[in-house]
């Protein structure tokens, strides 16, 4: 039993925590970047 909206939510979380992993690296890439400098 395939259930659509089962994959649509595991495809929406999926989306959401790689757009937060996305936004935690760019953070700390720039806070790097900042302590480089």
């Amino acid at each position: 039993m395939r259930n659509p909206q089962y994959w649509l939510f595991l495809f929406m979380s999926f989306t959401v925590l790689f757009e937060l992993y996305s936004v935690i690296i760019y953070y700390m890439d720039c806070e790097s970047f900042d302590f480089s400098i």
